[in-house]
Order: structure tokens, then C-alpha cells, then sequence
């Protein structure tokens, strides 16, 4: 399995593994810096790499907004959460309170629908996002800054390019992806005006941007 893991570009996971193969393959993969791509499949599975404590050794995460609040609520609940703790409680109590009356906001193009009792706007989705984003990160925000030179983006011995920095796509339906990722990358998207509304967190060293599905390239991130 090792020397399978060495020669790929990417590993994707999903969530319907048991929690100590996760460990020991998000593990390996971290060892031999190939990139984790995980799918958290389900609201009641994608506390999988909280509960296996691989968390940072994912790469890209891909949830979409329920999936999002159940590991905001994870992190909030067990402490994770450091900066800006006051406001993902504060969106958290929100979305509780409205869960019963949220359904008829779906109309209102400010609003995520998440399901037919439930939606949170875009704002305190980012909210939420970056408590989330942060518990990628291994080393803090220094994980994140660009590489200075190919050598920190080949592996060695290997010519397979390397995704650089951590990445989060929320899947938000039909109004596309909120795309989180490390500041230099969003930060040259904000400059070529090629995706307005890009927010950018000096703390974590990323940002946030909301874009159509359909016109991320894979260019962006590698």
C-alpha cells in the first residue's frame, strides 16, 4: 500500500472507512506529501477526521453547507475553535433558532438553503468556513505562504506537482462553491478582478471567495 501511495498524485477519501484505516492512510500520505482529498459523504459521517485526529493531513476538503455546520459545531463544541470563537457561536444559535421558519426563505437570494429546515447567508457562512479552514492548517498560517522555489513543489525523486496550501470547497447548490484557500492564490484572483468578493484573513494567511461550480479550473490551485 505504502509504495501504491508514493507513486500517486492524489489520494481521494470518503468518509465510509473505519476511523483507524483513515488515520493510518491520511498519515502516510502526509509522510510521503501527497495530497488528501476528502469527501465528507454525510452529516453523521464527516466527523471522521476529527474522531481519527487527521484533520490537518487533508488537503482539500469538499463539504457542502450541512456538512460545514456539523463540523463547526464539532470544533466549537470541543474547543477547537480559538479566533473568532464569539462569532461562530453567535451564527451556530442563529441557525438553531431559525431552523423552524428558514424553509420559507428560500426565495431570498442572499440565502443558502442547506434543507427544508435550514439556511445560513453568505456571510456567516464564511464564518463558519474559516473555523473550519483553520483546523487544516498543521502549523498555523505559515502553512499556507508560496513556495520559494519548484524544489518546495516537486517531491523529491518525483515529477508530480504538488497542491500548494490547503483548500475548502463549500458546495452551496446552485449559487456554486465557497472556495477557501491560502491568501497568495486569492489574493491574485482579487487582483485580475476574475472572481469579485474575495475576502482575505491577514491571521490565517488565506481567503475566501464565492465562485460559479462550472469556472474553477484546476489550474488555480496547483
Amino acid at each position: 500500500l505504502e509504495r501504491e501511495i508514493k507513486k500517486a498524485n492524489v489520494i481521494v477519501i470518503d468518509a465510509n472507512i473505519p476511523t483507524d484505516s483513515f488515520a493510518v492512510l491520511t498519515k502516510m500520505c502526509t509522510e510521503h506529501d501527497v495530497p488528501v482529498v476528502f469527501e465528507p459523504t454525510s452529516d453523521h459521517k464527516c466527523l471522521l477526521p476529527f474522531h481519527a485526529n487527521s484533520f490537518s493531513h487533508i488537503s482539500i476538503l469538499k463539504p457542502n453547507v450541512s456538512e460545514l455546520i456539523q463540523m463547526a459545531s464539532y470544533c466549537l463544541n470541543n474547543k477547537l475553535v480559538n479566533s473568532g470563537r464569539a462569532q461562530v457561536t453567535n451564527v451556530l444559535a442563529h441557525i438553531v433558532a431559525n431552523r423552524s421558519s428558514s424553509s420559507s426563505s428560500s426565495d431570498n437570494q442572499n440565502n443558502t438553503v442547506i434543507d427544508s429546515h435550514t439556511s445560513v447567508d453568505e456571510t456567516d457562512l464564511r464564518i463558519l468556513a474559516r473555523a473550519v479552514y483553520s483546523q487544516l492548517l498543521p502549523n498555523g498560517n505559515a502553512y499556507n505562504r508560496m513556495p520559494r522555489s519548484i524544489k518546495e513543489i516537486r517531491r523529491p525523486g518525483n515529477n508530480n506537482s504538488f497542491i500548494h496550501g490547503k483548500h475548502m470547497f463549500v458546495s452551496m447548490g446552485a449559487k456554486g462553491l465557497l472556495w477557501c484557500g491560502p491568501k497568495d492564490i486569492l489574493k491574485s484572483l482579487a487582483t485580475s478582478n476574475e472572481y469579485p468578493g474575495v475576502v482575505l484573513d491577514d491571521e490565517l494567511n488565506c481567503g475566501t471567495v464565492r465562485i460559479p461550480a462550472p469556472t474553477i479550473a484546476a489550474s488555480d490551485i496547483v
